[in-house]
């Protein structure tokens, strides 16, 4: 199955309804479908993501790769398969130590300067947002 450039090759979650998917070069992304009943106007939708692409850049956001509609209406969201996995993932395990907690906090703290530099509030932050790609090492490191 398709939706729009993308392939779905499987499900991720239960609870959402997220997949796994690839685009047509072959990365892999995932792809979360928003159950709204009935679909909205997503014009404000649109404007949003539109913004939040402009943060794709920004190291500590996931950034959108793509948004639309399925064959039934409904809005998704298109972001990269984060095969380092985000702060959710992480806290699966555990509590974080004091050193980690840190450095995730000051990385955020950093992004969300830069997209308040850029005027864009930031509407979703939440730990299944927050990547952890790029600071593996650092948080091995403490």
């Amino acid at each position: 199955m398709h939706l729009g450039a993308y392939e779905i090759l499987n499900s991720l979650g239960e609870a959402a309804r997220v997949f796994r998917g690839r685009d047509e070069r072959g990365h892999e992304v995932a792809i979360k479908c928003l159950e709204l009943s009935p679909p909205p106007d997503l014009s404000r939708f649109e404007r949003e993501a539109a913004l939040l692409r402009e943060l794709s850049a920004v190291d500590g956001i996931l950034p959108i790769l793509a948004t639309g509609r399925t064959p039934s209406g409904q809005p998704y969201v298109v972001t990269p398969l984060l095969a380092e996995g985000t702060l959710a993932n992480r806290l699966q395990s555990g509590p974080l130590a004091v050193a980690d907690a840190v450095v995730i906090a000051t990385r955020l703290a950093k992004a969300l300067g830069e997209a308040h530099r850029r005027g864009i509030v930031h509407r979703d932050v939440k730990p299944g947002a927050i990547p952890l790609a790029g600071i593996r090492q650092e948080l091995r490191a403490l």
